[in-house]
């Protein structure tokens, strides 16, 4: 039995200071905090930044900028800032396997958007709940999370909240055997993606698309999707999902024989 990749889609919509590559930008953060005399409310927002940005570097290192990052947030009572902290924390634990931790932030992160009304907020917390619980197995309780998310992202209208919560219900359908339902939701994620022009992410429902193509046995169309897909990948420079479809094409390589 092949395990092949989906695409998991955590999206959250926290703004970010950019000033050039990636390298320049780090190097930006790490000179503003060292700065004695900036605000709190300025060293927590730098603190959210730079948490996030080393999460490739390293986990744990990220874990310690954020957790600095909240405690000054919590401090200077800056609400809005503390939920984005709480997320970013779910995330990076949720990246080492922590699911006790990662549950626990994004919970308290739901509690404080639930408390000062922020029904974005809130929605993307739940969003990240919905993804712990579906790396746990829980699909039931990834499921519940899933659609209270998505209730409250019709609810203020936003269409980029609910393809990202149709999106990993696709992904969940797929997981749980509802192949059917699993296609219908990543049909209305593409039909968004097509009329906001997003190549990238086309691409990657499109492969999680073929996988349900290999698992009903069309093998040579989900071979044709893959190979087209790892086109767009290499020609954006995108090593690390190269490296994802060229192990799902050899998974269905294997499968074949």
């Amino acid at each position: 039995m092949y395990r092949f990749k989906l695409l998991t889609i955590l999206l959250f919509s926290v703004s970010t200071i950019t000033y050039g590559n990636p390298f320049s930008e780090k190097d930006s953060l790490r000179s503003f905090l060292a700065q004695p005399h900036i605000s709190e409310s300025e060293r927590a927002q730098a603190l959210l930044k730079y948490g996030k940005m080393i999460r490739s570097d390293s986990l744990p290192v990220s874990v310690n900028y954020l957790i600095e990052g909240l405690q000054t947030s919590l401090r200077i009572n800056n609400d809005t800032l503390t939920i984005d902290l709480y997320q970013a924390l779910g995330v990076s634990y949720g990246m080492q396997s922590i699911f006790s931790e990662s549950i626990g932030a994004f919970q308290e992160a739901v509690k404080l958007a639930s408390a000062i009304g922020d029904d974005k907020r809130k929605a993307t917390s739940l969003n990240g709940l919905g993804i712990i619980h579906k790396r746990l197995g829980d699909y039931p309780a990834s499921q519940q999370y899933y659609f209270q998310s998505m209730e409250i992202y019709e609810k203020i209208d936003d269409e980029s909240g609910q393809t990202t919560c149709r999106e990993n219900l696709g992904i969940l359908y797929d997981l749980m055997g509802d192949y059917n339902q699993s296609r219908n939701y990543y049909q209305h994620v593409l039909d968004y993606y097509f009329e906001n022009g997003i190549e990238i992410d086309i691409a990657g429902v499109k492969s999680n698309l073929a996988i349900l193509m290999m698992r009903e046995g069309q093998y040579d169309s989900a071979l044709l999707v893959f190979k087209h897909i790892e086109r767009i990948y290499q020609s954006n420079g995108l090593k690390q999902r190269i490296v994802h479809i060229s192990s799902n094409i050899g998974n269905l390589h294997n499968q074949m024989r």
